[in-house]
């Protein structure tokens, strides 16, 4: 939420906390598409279209006219003006999972790289240099959706405009667990922590439970899943590449660096359990990750704070 000048000082705290330990520290942007609801955001989604999205599923997105599309970007470039004067190292755009940049990377190779293109166009002329990455999803699962080759000429793109590092990613929410797989469907904590489902009746949990496995699809492999497509995005661009994605062993991290499949490791659920994960493998304590993907945290995340449950719903 850095929509508005007067939170330029709340996170330019932020930023100064942080470098205190010499760490850099960028700020994510987003805008989730069709993929929220209207209690979230005070007003209708809005998309490229009015297609309703299969999980969020409340009601029809508006349509995005010429001029509020013209808007958004606009919003964009002036929240990387905001995070620049805040004191952030560099920005990064979310480009992936299904929201509103990755969704409107629809038809035409030049369509897909609109809204992202004219960003880092905008951008580039108020901030200069200042590093704006992007995460993009090199794939999904989506009967039109992206796939591998569109992504390596999205790529290009993106390097050709100034974009400062890629971060691959992949999988939408409609995917099911593909974008963060895990061995089995987090149904415990759907029915400890989402209202709607907590309190639905024992049968009707019970029927759910059955179902609910054929319904949604389980993605593999479950760990270094994007390592290949980072790998030939690498292949394909200068700038640096960074892979996420069930990355959760020091030895994995060493090979993928050491091989030259990407260039950076991003890690998130590992650090939700184990914040110091980094030390621990710096020191010898610890030569993997404690998460077993059960993905609690993120049922979790919806209606709480952020925490590892770690298979608990309580």
């Amino acid at each position: 939420m850095i929509h508005r000048d007067d939170f330029i000082e709340d996170y330019r705290r932020v930023a100064i906390a942080v470098h205190r330990y010499g760490t850099p520290v960028l700020l994510q942007l987003q805008h989730c598409g069709r993929q929220t609801n209207a209690k979230a955001i005070g007003g209708t989604p809005v998309a490229p279209s009015s297609l309703r999205d299969k999980v969020h599923r409340e009601e029809r997105p508006k349509a995005l006219s010429e001029d509020e599309i013209e808007e958004i970007i606009e919003n964009f470039i002036r929240a990387i003006e905001r995070a620049k004067e805040a004191g952030f190292d560099g920005v990064q755009l979310h480009g992936a999972h299904g929201y509103l940049q990755e969704r409107s990377l629809g038809g035409s190779i030049e369509n897909r790289f609109r809204i992202l293109g004219e960003i880092y166009r905008g951008a580039r002329q108020r901030v200069g240099s200042y590093p704006i990455l992007v995460k993009l999803n090199a794939y999904d699962a989506q009967r039109n959706g992206i796939r591998p080759n569109e992504t390596l000429i999205v790529a290009s793109m993106l390097e050709g405009v100034g974009c400062s590092g890629i971060e691959v990613s992949c999988g939408t929410f409609e995917d099911g667990l593909n974008t963060i797989r895990g061995p089995n469907l987090p149904l415990d904590a759907v029915f400890a922590f989402i209202p709607k489902y907590r309190d639905l009746p024992f049968l009707k949990k019970k029927a759910l439970t059955l179902v609910a496995p054929l319904l949604i699809k389980r993605h593999r492999p479950l760990e270094n899943y994007n390592v290949p497509a980072a790998e030939a995005i690498k292949r394909r661009v200068r700038i640096p590449v960074i892979v996420v994605g069930g990355i959760k062993r020091l030895k994995d991290i060493e090979d993928i660096i050491t091989q030259g499949r990407a260039d950076y490791v991003s890690m998130s659920r590992p650090f939700i359990i184990e914040p110091d994960l980094v030390n621990k493998f710096q020191s010898g304590q610890a030569g993997a990750s404690r998460c077993v993907s059960c993905n609690f945290c993120f049922v979790g995340l919806g209606v709480g704070s952020l925490r590892c449950y770690y298979g608990r719903t309580k």
